[in-house]
């Protein structure tokens, strides 16, 4: 019965921290949809490639639920360090000691 299967959960984001206890930097990788280029700069302004576009039209494209969203793409892990963001080629560059916070979806929630 479904209630008795074990649930599956799947990382979709990690919190790193660098530094000490008074004093440090964070970054973050998370898992996304096709997002085309999309980031946010600090200012808040979507940006996709090199020009700032609608922020619907980058939203769209993003999926909360961790599916493929609107632009029909394969999910992508994206790393987020201040106001740049960039694709994550190397999963193993995502491997280390400065993870601080984990990350789960409960599959099919």
């Amino acid at each position: 019965s479904p209630t008795s299967e074990i649930p599956l959960y799947d990382l979709f984001a990690v919190c790193n921290h660098f530094g000490g206890t008074q004093f440090g930097h964070y970054t973050s990788f998370v898992k996304s949809s096709d997002v085309s280029g999309c980031a946010t700069n600090l200012q808040g302004e979507r940006k996709q490639g090199d020009k700032t576009t609608d922020t619907k039209s980058c939203e769209d494209k993003m999926s909360p639920s961790g599916e493929s969203g609107a632009g029909g793409g394969a999910e992508a892990w994206y790393h987020i360090d201040d106001e740049t963001v960039t694709a994550v080629k190397d999963l193993e560059a995502m491997q280390g000691s400065s993870a601080y916070m984990l990350f789960y979806r409960q599959r099919g929630m």
